[in-house]
């Protein structure tokens, strides 16, 4: 499949052509082998799900880092404002869609058949997440907080109830 894109900034006169090509998909329709067909399905599920997840648990470091009447304690809920979601949300996506793009492709080749898909997109999300916050040092123990709540959100994505 080839998709072929177009992007124009606002009034701006220039712009940019962009193409993309998947590999070839249609051996895996269901009416040819159900089996690599629903391994397809499981992977495409496990990259949209860790992406927003990390969305979520981007938006949840942000708002631990920046405020400071957050309740850290770790059953307390914290309710995020959509208007203020921070920059580590839309960063982090950045870095996880290209990384979850190129782990798909590799899981759905029949060699790579398994149970368990959902550990290198976690993995991409946690890279990209990282990444998005950038380095804290020893005084900066709310990014510290934010960034390990952030991780546990992404990693309890690895628990058996959370895949079932």
């Amino acid at each position: 499949m080839r998709a072929y894109g177009f992007d124009q900034d606002g009034q701006q006169k220039d712009s940019v052509w962009y193409r993309a090509t998947s590999p070839q998909i249609l051996q895996w329709q269901e009416e040819n082998d159900a089996e690599m067909a629903y391994h397809v399905k499981r992977c495409h599920t496990a990259a949209e799900k860790t992406g927003d997840r990390l969305d979520f648990a981007a938006r949840i470091a942000w708002k631990i880092a920046t405020d400071a009447s957050v309740d850290l304690s770790p059953k307390a809920r914290i309710k995020l404002d959509a208007r203020k979601p921070g920059p580590w949300a839309a960063a982090a996506l950045t870095r996880y869609w290209p990384a979850a793009e190129k782990e798909f492709w590799l899981l759905t080749g029949p060699e790579h058949a398994t149970d368990r898909v959902g550990r290198p997109f976690v993995d991409a999300a946690l890279t990209a997440l990282d990444e998005a916050i950038g380095q804290a040092n020893r005084a900066d123990i709310r990014v510290a907080r934010a960034r390990h709540r952030a991780r546990g959100l992404l990693l309890a994505l690895l628990q058996p109830s959370a895949t079932a």
